[in-house]
């Protein structure tokens, strides 16, 4: 194990800390649901994820993360490789704006007495991907470095 660690390069701990990151962010809660009436919340609780989310989720960061084997061995990534892990991180990216859409349109539908927000979980979720996204830009960096020398 200390092998393959000390042969991953930065990108490849990006990649594959945001990954976890993400697939441990859809456990957390998604939204906060307030009740509120004459402008006092009388009750609010976390809401979570549903199971299919998780599942498509799971999936992604699965298919994700052996696309991107090659990383841990520190050799140079195969383009097809990069291009489908670019995809399956774009595909979890275009989830985010799904749950902030969906958070923001039962927001609009709560006409006031029900409020709903992002919680810390989508927070995470969104930060994750973010910073997932940014490693598969460097392993792209990384391999046109090389393919230079």
């Amino acid at each position: 194990m200390k092998a393959v660690a000390a042969r991953m390069s930065v990108p490849a701990w990006i990649v594959f800390g945001g990954l976890l990151v993400t697939v441990v962010s859809i456990f957390l809660p998604f939204a906060t649901v307030s009740l509120k009436l004459f402008g006092r919340t009388l009750s609010s609780h976390g809401a979570a994820a549903d199971g299919t989310a998780k599942f498509v989720v799971i999936l992604l960061a699965v298919v994700a993360a052996l696309l991107a084997l090659p990383a841990l061995s520190g050799s140079r990534m195969p383009a097809s490789r990069l291009i489908g892990l670019s995809v399956v991180v774009g595909l979890l990216g275009a989830l985010t704006f799904v749950w902030f859409h969906t958070v923001s349109t039962k927001n609009n539908e709560g006409e006031g007495f029900v409020t709903v927000t992002p919680a810390f979980g989508l927070m995470v979720y969104a930060a994750a991907v973010i910073v997932t996204a940014v490693g598969v830009v460097l392993l792209w960096m990384d391999r046109s470095k090389t393919r230079q020398v």
